[in-house]
Formats: C-alpha cells, structure tokens, sequence
C-alpha cells in the first residue's frame, strides 16, 4: 500500500512538474479553457480533495485524505475539447470500486461549462454511471 501510495505521488509530482515546463502561446495564456489546475471537494466526505492537472493533451488526478495525507484514488490519460465536449481517455487509473475501475482504457464523454474559474463537468461513464462534478480553478 505504501509503495502505490509513493507511487502515485511520484506521478503527480512529475505531471505537475511537465505542466510547468509546457510551451505556451506567445502572450503566456492557456491553449484552452479546461488547461490548469482544479480542485474539487466532496460535500459527503469533507476530508477528501481531488485535484485535477490539464494540459495541453493529458490529464491527471489524485483524490488524498487531507488528514493523512495519504492518495485514495488516481487516473490519468488523454483528452480532447471540441466546445463544450470533454472526452478522456483513461490510460491508468487506480478506482475504489470494481465498476469503476471498468472505465479504464475507455473513452469517457462529458460537458464541460465554464465560468469564470468554476468548471461543471457532467455525463455518464462507459459503465453507465452518472457523474456531476463542479471544479474550482485552483489559483498560482
């Protein structure tokens, strides 16, 4: 348990890390809207926070215990944005639940609205559970 924790803290560190050194656009912008840093929190487990990267092509996520410090969930991969639709590939992912984990190495489709530096994200999984999350643009 110990050694996926260091695991996927060694990976975010390093996603966090190439995000910093990716090329920009000339006037120092995102290439999209959805390109930065998000959290999100849980009203139901309060304990919990989730943060997502986005770059230019990839994403990565880790849900951690902010009590012990210690990751509960991660996954990361590819996406594409054309307007308001998301689509991710998961490429790794480490779930809580078997149904969950059944999203690994599939596309998910979402939309994705905007706002400011808020970000709802909605749609159904390839297992056919629901989602609805609302990020918040985590600031430098």
């Amino acid at each position: 348990m110990r050694k996926a924790a260091i695991g996927v803290v060694t990976v975010v560190v390093a996603v966090v890390a190439a995000i910093g050194a990716a090329p920009r656009v000339d006037n120092g912008q995102a290439r999209n809207k959805l390109e930065g840093t998000w959290e999100h929190t849980f009203e139901d487990e309060p304990r919990l926070r989730q943060i997502k990267v986005i770059n230019q092509d990839h994403f990565i996520w880790v849900t951690y215990d902010q009590e012990s410090k210690s990751p509960v969930t991660a996954a990361g991969g590819t996406y594409t944005l054309e307007g308001d639709t998301y689509k991710e590939r998961v490429e790794f992912g480490r779930f809580g639940t078997r149904e969950l984990q059944e999203v690994v190495g599939k596309e998910q489709t979402f939309q994705v609205e905007v706002s400011g530096d808020t970000m709802l994200q909605t749609g159904t999984l390839s297992n056919g559970q629901r989602l609805r999350e609302v990020w918040k643009r985590v600031k430098p």
